[in-house]
This record gives structure tokens, C-alpha cells and sequence, in this order.
């Protein structure tokens, strides 16, 4: 009979319970821990058909063998399944799947993942934009202009004060290390000065004569043309 058995779990699984279920009702099963000093003097028993306690697993790519032991009714007949289990490791995904802008335009090119400079416009009297940022490893963070946001969450509203300016999107990988840094590049003219001047610089009319001559002070002109002129 096959006793050994292996088995890969993913990073986030910190922890495994188990639920042995004997043949015969009246066995006894304890779970043995690999590490565990006290079992010797303290087994873990757990009845059939009933779910264990959650043991701890070991560090990221780390492995743990556990052992269930069934004691037949006799008191004397045992046998020992073992189970290795191997935890993964943390992801290295530290791309967004997901970026969008509130109160601006233009926002270019469109979003790729390995894509990570864009430019936007700020839209016409908006006190500041809002990003939300989705990362493609449910377990990456983000941070939204220095403030940590929840992936696929709304940013607060982020003022602008220059007239170009940068907003970083910094993820962070589930492995704490692995980084990418998505920027925009926001023009808010909505800081431009604007020129309160409605002069022409200059005004030319073809097939005929204007008087006085331009003038952008002047606003009212005559125009004298030629008899066979009937447009100017």
C-alpha cells in the first residue's frame, strides 16, 4: 500500500489541518510533527472522520513532514502514513493589470502591463486627479503618491501644483523585494496663466485698401475696393 505522499501549497498557506478517517472505527490515529519535542510524552490524537488542529508549516520554499499513525484495536498494529508538504514561494508579480485616471484626458498610450510612463491632461477646472491602480498578484501593495492604496481602490484626491507634474505608482511584489515603478506625467493647465489680451496681431483684406492702416488699438477700418470687386 502507497503510505507517502507529497504535497505543494501555495505561500499563503501558513498552516495545514488534517482529517484522517480509519477503516475501523475503533483505531486510534494520532499526527505526528516534524520538530515537535513534546509528542513523545504528549501525542496529538484526533479522532476518525474528525479535522486536526492547524499545524505550522515551515518558511517559504521550506519542507515539513507530518506523520498519522493508526493504532488498530489490538493496541499493537499500527501503520504510518507520512505526508510531506512544501510551501511555495512568495510571487516576484509586482505588475499592475489596471490603471485609470479621474478628472483628466488624454490619458497615453493606452495601459499596458510592462508599459510604465503615461501622460494625461488635467481636465478644465478639477482641483486634482484620482488614480486607481490594480495589481495583477492579489498579494502586491500599492502606493499611490507616497500613500499606500488598496488594489483596485480609488486614490484620495491628489493635488497638483505644478503645471507638469509626476505621480508614481511604486508596487510592491509579494515578496517584499521585487518593485515596478508606473509613473504619469499630468499637464494641468488649470495652472497656465491665462492672458487676458483679444488683439489681433495683424489683418490683412485681399482685393482692396484699408484705412487707416492696422492698428491693433484700432477696431474700426474702411475698405476700398475697385468697381468689378463685389467680395473682398
Amino acid at each position: 500500500d502507497e503510505t507517502s505522499y507529497t504535497l505543494s501549497v501555495p505561500y499563503e498557506t501558513t498552516g495545514v489541518s488534517f482529517t484522517p478517517t480509519a477503516t475501523d472505527a475503533t483505531s486510534i490515529i494520532r499526527i505526528e510533527e516534524e520538530g515537535n519535542l513534546t509528542q513523545a510524552y504528549l501525542p496529538y490524537k484526533v479522532a476518525s472522520g474528525a479535522t486536526s488542529k492547524i499545524f505550522k508549516l515551515k518558511g517559504a520554499g521550506e519542507s515539513k513532514t507530518f506523520g498519522v499513525v493508526v493504532t488498530a484495536q489490538d493496541g499493537t498494529t499500527q501503520k504510518t502514513y507520512q505526508i510531506t508538504i512544501t510551501r511555495g514561494m512568495p510571487s516576484s508579480d509586482a505588475r499592475l493589470k489596471g490603471l485609470s485616471v479621474q478628472n483628466a484626458s488624454d490619458f497615453t498610450p493606452v495601459f499596458v502591463a510592462n508599459k510604465l510612463e503615461y501622460s494625461a491632461t488635467v481636465n478644465d477646472n478639477a482641483q486634482g486627479v484620482i488614480i486607481t491602480a490594480t495589481a495583477n498578484h492579489s498579494a502586491a501593495t500599492i502606493m499611490v503618491n507616497g500613500t499606500l492604496v488598496d488594489s483596485g481602490k480609488a486614490s484620495d484626491l491628489i493635488e497638483l501644483i505644478d503645471v507638469n507634474q509626476k505621480v508614481n505608482i511604486v508596487v510592491t511584489a509579494q515578496d517584499g523585494t521585487t518593485q515596478l515603478t508606473y509613473s504619469i506625467n499630468f499637464t494641468n493647465p488649470n495652472l497656465v496663466e491665462k492672458t487676458s489680451n483679444a488683439d489681433l496681431k495683424s489683418l490683412v483684406v485681399k482685393d482692396g485698401v484699408m484705412t487707416p492702416s492696422f492698428k491693433a488699438a484700432a477696431t474700426e477700418y474702411s475698405v476700398a475696393t475697385t468697381e468689378d470687386t463685389y467680395s473682398v
